[in-house]
């Protein structure tokens, strides 16, 4: 299996090359492990928390930022391919009782190595010391943010929450103890309808614009099917705001965040402007094959979406 992850990330450093980022040598792809690094012991398993770009179609590798537009790559990664993330800030709490340390790792890492049009799995790799001992409780602590999906007027949140029958504790008197917290904030002046859930949940706070629900049970089995939560914004009209948020006391960076918010209201019939839109394609060498045929399609899709009267 070891053989197998170095392998993987060898090939993923690799691929990386294909990431253009400027002349300086100080954001040069890494250079791969020679034989005398590896006779000296370094190797490609994760020395610290890591965080892997999964490409199984390597011609998605690129800058984001600025598409260096590389030859076309034929072929897939099988196995996938795994390029290490660039890591833009970490933080270690560490909280020592007796003889046991509680360790908390908090990082920011970025999809520096695909496309801003593409997308891919990503894969979490912890060290946690040489080996680990039988019976030994491992608590892990996973937090990430993703898009709430909008549609008709209506958002849906989705969380992977299907745990296979084989990862229940074998011992029926081992409590199994499932925990859900949801906290909804629509911005001021709205009211929030709950539409369904896929959980019991029991409402604990609502105010104007928020609403917040618990879940705390003994359970039999753990959790079968996808945390799923919709509902709607009720509002005639047009409205937007912006959301204020001070940064946490041990984030490395120190600057406030703020979030601009527009909600289209159920005055779908007004139209405020026409649309004018002007489409350039850049149709060199560089994007024959599939690059060309996703451009057209994109240009198919957003046709589509305009009226008669818009050009």
């Amino acid at each position: 299996m070891a053989e197998d992850f170095e392998a993987a990330v060898e090939e993923g450093l690799r691929l990386s090359k294909r990431v253009y980022f400027g002349k300086d040598r100080a954001v040069a792809p890494p250079k791969p492990l020679t034989a005398m690094d590896r006779a000296t012991g370094c190797s490609y398993l994760p020395t610290s928390p890591m965080l892997y770009a999964v490409v199984t179609d390597p011609a998605i590798v690129d800058n984001p930022d600025r598409p260096s537009y590389q030859p076309h790559v034929h072929g897939r990664c099988d196995p996938p391919a795994l390029i290490p993330l660039q890591m833009n800030g970490v933080s270690l709490e560490v909280d020592c009782s007796l003889d046991t340390a509680f360790v908390t790792v908090t990082g920011t890492w970025r999809l520096h190595c695909v496309m801003s049009s593409r997308s891919c799995d990503c894969r979490i790799g912890v060290p946690m010391g040489e080996q680990i001992d039988g019976g030994t409780n491992i608590s892990v602590k996973l937090r990430w943010c993703q898009k709430l999906l909008y549609c008709d007027g209506q958002f849906t949140l989705n969380i992977p929450f299907n745990f296979p029958e084989y990862v229940a504790p074998a011992a029926k008197k081992i409590s199994k103890r499932e925990t859900i917290q949801l906290n909804v904030n629509a911005g001021s002046g709205t009211e929030i309808l709950l539409k369904t859930t896929s959980h019991p949940l029991k409402e604990q706070l609502r105010q104007a614009g928020k609403l917040g629900f618990f879940y705390d049970s003994e359970v039999l089995s753990w959790s079968s099917s996808d945390f799923v939560f919709t509902y709607s914004v009720s509002s005639s009209h047009t409205f937007g705001g912006v959301l204020l948020s001070p940064p946490l006391v041990h984030d490395v960076d120190h600057r406030d965040m703020f979030c601009c918010y527009l909600f289209p209201g159920k005055q779908q019939s007004r139209k405020a402007f026409r649309r004018e839109v002007v489409f350039a394609v850049d149709i060199s060498g560089s994007m024959s094959g599939k690059l060309l045929e996703d451009t057209k399609t994109a240009l198919f899709t957003a046709l589509a979406k305009l009226d008669a009267e818009d050009f």
